[in-house]
């Protein structure tokens, strides 16, 4: 009996998963939507040739992201039924920047429409907002200066690469790491970073082949040894924002809140049981300096006993 429940509880959990696999072919929208709320005082409200349009945050989900219209002339219904990052482009670090700097209540109003006009101008077709953007600039005191201000506040703000230098201590044995985080300019910047060895080694603080650390500016320094013998591999992640592309009846852009992202910089061998060959005393050394005084005391020695014999 408890054999045949078995098998008809099996049944019935594999009936179930291809009925949500079904439903996730059938209805991947539906499944996806989401719906946003209206932004209240949180943009400015305009019209040009007779029609009524919003500059700055258009809607808020219901955890409190923003979302930014990119196409003008199109009118949302807040209902989001795909969500895909774009590609990570200068202008796209800047904006996701600034997404996350000022993504909270209580900016003056000119903040969030200047970030509105910087998604326009990257995003929308320029033919289109070329004159709502001469328009705004004529009729909105400060806002061209605020848009040219946030442009340059937000730039080299997020690391796009990784570097890693290795130091030995003992040859094959055991070293460290030396990881700065870099922005696109490859000036050092601060962040979160996973450190990842793949080979027989681990790192000294906990034994395990990853280590999580803060990148300073001047770099950090981790160390790590050898488990055995073999070929390694150093992988650096580190952790960003990104810009996506959300759709609704219009096309809006909403913070990534972590794109996580992957370097793999390093490949090395290791032994744990490397033992450097011995080598001898440099001359000038003070251990050279001693052997080779030993080494006339013997000869000398040598020398007077063989004269005393001749006697």
């Amino acid at each position: 009996m408890n054999v045949m429940k078995r098998r008809m509880l099996a049944i019935l959990a594999a009936v179930l998963a291809a009925c949500a696999i079904i439903v996730a072919m059938t209805c991947p929208a539906a499944l996806a939507a989401e719906q946003l709320l209206r932004a209240n005082g949180k943009h400015y409200n305009y019209f040009l040739d007779g029609k009524p349009y919003v500059i700055g945050v258009n809607a808020e989900s219901r955890s409190g992201k923003f979302y930014y219209c990119r196409q003008i002339e199109s009118m949302t219904d807040y209902k989001v039924t795909e969500t895909t990052t774009v590609e990570n482009t200068e202008a796209a670090r800047r904006l996701a920047w600034l997404l996350s700097e000022y993504q909270h209540d209580g900016e003056p109003v000119l903040t969030y429409a200047a970030i509105g006009v910087l998604v326009h101008r990257n995003y929308d077709d320029q033919k289109v907002w070329a004159k709502h953007e001469q328009y705004l600039f004529s009729v909105m005191d400060g806002l061209e200066s605020k848009v040219n201000e946030l442009w340059e506040e937000a730039a080299n703000k997020l690391p796009v690469s990784s570097m890693v230098t290795r130091d030995d201590r003992q040859g094959l044995r055991s070293g460290s790491l030396f990881v700065q985080l870099l922005d696109a300019s490859g000036q050092p910047v601060e962040g979160v970073f996973t450190a990842t060895i793949e080979g027989p080694a681990v790192f000294d603080e906990d034994d395990e082949p990853t280590a999580v650390g803060w990148a300073e500016l001047e770099g950090t320094t981790v160390y790590w040894h050898a488990t055995g013998a073999g070929e390694v591999n150093i992988k650096v992640g580190y952790q960003s924002v990104g810009l996506d592309e959300a759709v609704t009846a219009q096309k809006m852009m909403v913070l990534n809140d972590v794109v996580e992202r992957e370097d793999s910089l390093l490949t090395f061998d290791v032994d744990n049981l490397y033992a450097p060959e011995r080598e001898m005393p440099q001359t000038g050394s003070p251990m050279g300096l001693v052997l080779g005084l030993a080494a006339a005391v013997m000869c000398c020695g040598a020398f007077m006993l063989y004269a005393v014999r001749r006697r």
